[in-house]
């Protein structure tokens, strides 16, 4: 017992110390504990100080702890936040801006908070429950959206602004996928321009509704799309919903949207400024046709010529199938004068009197008319069963009016309705107007004709009389003007002289002796030789001619003759001393006649010759006195013949010689 006793009194102490030591360990721990909790504490407090989002500690709806973060946001001191109702704080502004929001965002709404300095901030506030100190509490922690929220209402406005221009524009806009080419988007000028609205467009693609009229067309856009990724300004043709075709100056370009690659295309309505180019070519065109008929009128005389011309301009500009112009004659009556693609049955015998079916009406009262339309009882309107059998039920007839005198109708016949626009309408009276003036030109044309012929006859006559007078004077040489003049025109013509040569040489042969009226009759009639002085006398007749004749602009191609015929090939004629071809070709070849007729003349001076001695006397003196090449031409043209006619035409198509 004592023993045992001894031996607890003996572990007394160690229970005590063993005691002491657990008790130091636990109280230690407790400081560890402590410690570490004081630093997890001054760890979280540090990281809620640093955090972008606002924290509040609230209890009994007031802060208990505010961190800086929270204090930018709001605007608030953390005291003034202790005093105010943190539930009222953000109860006005709640959900006050709608914003796209996502799944997590349900719970967290935005609130719209009145900061104290007046500036506003759009926050949204998640609510969490906690424990503090024994005590409920809630963390509020507050996270500063205004930025994002200017920015997303930025770009709503971008947005609606884009939609609104996207509506507006007056170009077309669609937006097709580049897989299938089906529409995505269209805006209202594509509705428009197209013909079908957005609905009708959707899921469908523009071949389906065959918007191109020309696939070859698209099938290029979509392989510059490939190659180079967009396409500017490519002209092409829009067939609408009603069928009728547009013009559109086309760009594009491959853009991805909502994930997958599409075409944007954008479309300006080109169809009225191609309208004004078509119509300004025609315009231009038919300004040029007008030049030519112009110009054509001005440079012919010939009234057929230039009115042919102006049919066939007529019905290619006009596009018409057939024309008719029908002129007045001296009787009052049309008659045809030209048409272009008529049947002959229905100009043929063409004889209307004024005021007789639609042209001589048109003609008499000098007013146009109009049949754009007569299908029903073509025969009736346009005047003639001639026209219905030939397919005409169209008709427009204008009169040909120059100087307020009717000249004539011009008539129009087609298988269509005609147009009615003012620019067609107007180059049609262009053309007739263009018309008249060539009839009137040509009818001024033949009136000139006719007086220039009557004073050319008239010159003539007074040409034939100066030569009768002549005759007359030297009674021993009548008839040899017409001789002479009739051989010199055979030879010449036989030598290549043209009509307008040769009627030059008929009026110089006619005169070749009229500077004879200027040598003194005592000279010219006298019965023996002459002398010396008096030869230099009548050799001067040639210069007295072409005195006389040089100031006469009518007769001056004709001086060659009257001026030269008395010059030799040799040299030694007079009044110049011409030799070979310095000799002007009509007075060698007159030369030739003169000394032949004169050789079977008498002269107060000789007796005539025969024809025998003159011909030999002509082939003697051939590249001597005369031309051999022109002796060559007489005596091809003239066989001499012991006969009372003398000589006779020996070429093909001469005739004898008075």
């Amino acid at each position: 017992m004592n023993d045992i006793a001894l031996l607890i009194l003996a572990a007394i102490p160690v229970v005590i110390l063993l005691g002491l030591c657990i008790l130091w360990l636990y109280r230690r721990r407790l400081r560890l504990n402590a410690k570490k909790l004081a630093a997890s504490e001054e760890k979280y407090r540090r990281l809620v100080e640093n955090s972008s989002d606002g924290v509040l500690l609230v209890q009994d709806d007031r802060a208990l702890y505010t961190n800086s973060r929270a204090v930018d946001i709001l605007g608030f001191t953390p005291e003034k936040l202790a005093d105010i109702s943190i539930s009222e704080l953000f109860k006005n502004g709640v959900d006050t801006m709608p914003v796209s929001q996502s799944e997590d965002d349900t719970h967290t709404p935005l609130y719209r908070i009145q900061r104290p300095d007046g500036k506003t901030r759009w926050v949204r506030v998640t609510r969490m429950p906690i424990e503090w100190e024994n005590n409920p509490a809630i963390m509020v922690v507050v996270a500063d959206e205004t930025s994002h929220i200017q920015a997303e209402r930025a770009l709503q406005e971008t947005e609606k602004k884009l939609a609104t221009a996207l509506l507006t524009i007056p170009d077309a806009i669609a937006i097709t996928r580049l897989t299938d080419g089906q529409f995505i988007e269209v805006n209202e000028s594509f509705e428009r321009l197209s013909g079908y609205s957005a609905a009708e467009l959707s899921g469908r693609t523009s071949l389906e509704l065959g918007l191109w009229a020309q696939v070859d067309e698209r099938d290029w856009l979509m392989e510059q799309l490939r190659l180079n990724g967009q396409v500017v300004d490519m002209e092409m043709k829009v067939r609408i919903k009603n069928g009728e075709m547009r013009f559109g100056l086309a760009s594009a370009r491959l853009i991805e949207l909502h994930g997958q690659a599409c075409v944007l295309m954008i479309i300006r309505d080109i169809s009225e400024k191609k309208s004004n180019e078509d119509r300004f070519r025609q315009q231009m065109q038919r300004l040029a046709t007008l030049r030519v008929v112009d110009m054509t009128i001005a440079a012919s005389m010939e009234l057929d010529q230039v009115l042919n011309l102006l049919l066939e301009k007529l019905i290619r500009e006009l596009d018409v199938d057939a024309c008719v112009l029908l002129m007045l004659n001296s009787r009052k009556q049309l008659v045809h004068r030209a048409n272009v693609g008529m049947p002959e049955a229905c100009v043929s015998n063409v004889n209307i009197k004024l005021g007789e079916n639609h042209a001589g009406w048109a003609a008499l009262h000098m007013k146009p008319i109009y049949v754009l339309h007569a299908e029903e009882t073509p025969d009736a309107l346009l005047g003639r069963k001639e026209f219905a059998d030939a397919g005409f039920i169209a008709y427009y007839c204008t009169p040909l009016i120059a100087k307020g005198r009717v000249l004539g109708v011009l008539e129009i016949f087609n298988r269509r309705p005609l147009p009615s626009d003012p620019e067609w309408l107007n180059f049609f009276e262009a053309l007739a107007d263009q018309a008249a003036i060539a009839i009137e030109n040509a009818s001024l044309m033949d009136t000139v004709e006719q007086a220039n012929q009557e004073m050319l006859a008239a010159y003539d006559d007074t040409i034939q009389g100066w030569a009768h007078a002549l005759e007359l004077r030297d009674g021993e040489t009548e008839g040899h003007s017409q001789r002479v003049l009739q051989m010199t025109l055979a030879i010449a013509r036989s030598m290549g002289f043209d009509d307008a040569q040769l009627v030059h040489m008929k009026r110089g042969a006619l005169l070749h002796d009229i500077g004879k009226m200027a040598i003194p009759d005592a000279i010219l009639f006298k019965p023996g030789p002459l002398t010396a002085d008096e030869w230099e006398i009548m050799r001067k007749h040639p210069m007295l001619a072409y005195r006389l004749l040089a100031g006469i602009s009518f007769l001056r191609p004709a001086l060659d003759i009257p001026y030269c015929h008395h010059e030799r090939w040799n040299g030694s004629g007079y009044p110049r001393g011409l030799a070979g071809e310095e000799i002007p070709l009509a007075a060698r070849i007159f030369a030739v006649v003169d000394v032949w007729d004169a050789l079977l003349s008498d002269r107060p001076y000789r007796n005539a010759w025969d024809e025998q001695q003159a011909a030999d006397y002509l082939r003697q003196n051939a590249g001597i006195l005369f031309d051999p090449a022109v002796v060559a031409a007489f005596f091809d043209q003239f066989t001499v013949i012991d006969s009372p006619d003398k000589f006779r035409s020996t070429g093909s198509n001469r005739q004898p010689i008075d």
